[in-house]
């Protein structure tokens, strides 16, 4: 029997101190540098909660 885990990606499991309260541009600054596991993490909490396109972007242009 194969049994669906769901993980929820919280602000406060992010790599970024104070994530919620960052502005866009704020994030991209803080984005170079991060390993691609945490990217992803950064990633998928962006498009659950708030999705700028500007932070996601960024995250492309890294992980390519």
């Amino acid at each position: 029997k194969l049994v669906a885990e769901i993980w929820e990606t919280r602000a406060d499991d992010l790599p970024i101190d104070g994530y919620d309260d960052l502005a866009a541009r704020q994030v991209v600054d803080r984005l170079e540098g991060l390993s691609p596991a945490d990217l992803a993490r950064i990633q998928t909490y962006e498009r659950e909660h708030r999705n700028r396109s500007t932070v996601l972007g960024k995250i492309s242009i890294l992980t390519a």
